[in-house]
């Protein structure tokens, strides 16, 4: 069995500098032109994905990991999944961060203990604290861009449109049942939707600590 044919190869020692060969089914359109995608598409595409000065170098740490793994997907194919679980997990880092004090009482065995909130409740929080406004983040911006270009090349439309109170409730809903089915086991590789994750996460990430301090 080849690599990049399988799941359960380990990569050729001799093949660890080579891209994933499932890259040579992605291409780039341009206007009426299309090209393979390429490591520098990639690179290009991450450096754009960039977490603001104000957030604490904790959360900076974690999510520089996930734009690493993102980047080396070019290598193996499946890292683009672990890339998105360790956005997600620096997401939640930075609600916690931004919300040190917000725990809950847990009763376990007749005693009460206080645990952190867990990714779903912290995002409510932040929305209910008006940390993140859905018209002040750039996904809103590439969400609705999304939307016209699908229906732009495929002519029907991508269901009811939301406003952006509507689509940020939908995220603070799905975004942890995301993380969940990544931390269980489930895979999916779709490289667009695994950057676009890393995006929203970089967007939701900036939006709580622009006016901390």
């Amino acid at each position: 069995m080849n690599y990049g044919e399988t799941d359960n190869v380990l990569k050729p020692l001799s093949e660890i500098l080579l891209p994933d060969p499932r890259f040579k089914f992605l291409v780039i359109e341009s206007k009426d032109k299309t090209r393979p995608f390429e490591a520098s598409d990639m690179h290009a595409r991450l450096s754009q994905v960039k977490l603001a000065s104000t957030v604490p170098d904790n959360v900076r740490r974690q999510f520089e990991t996930a734009r690493n793994l993102m980047l080396y997907a070019w290598f193996v194919f499946e890292f683009q999944t672990v890339s998105e679980m360790q956005a997600y997990a620096s997401l939640e880092l930075a609600l916690r961060t931004r919300f040190p004090e917000a725990k809950r009482e847990r009763k376990r065995k007749q005693k009460t203990t206080l645990e952190y909130l867990t990714l779903r409740p912290l995002l409510e929080l932040a929305v209910k604290n008006g940390l993140i406004i859905p018209e002040k983040l750039p996904a809103w911006e590439r969400n609705r861009l999304r939307r016209e270009w699908h229906e732009k090349h495929f002519g029907i439309p991508t269901g009811k449109p939301l406003s952006a109170s509507e689509w940020l409730q939908a995220l603070v809903e799905i975004i942890p049942n995301w993380r969940n089915s990544l931390a269980h086991g489930d895979s999916h590789l779709f490289l667009e939707a695994s950057l676009n994750q890393l995006e929203l996460c970089a967007d939701l990430i900036n939006a709580l600590f622009q006016t901390a301090g």
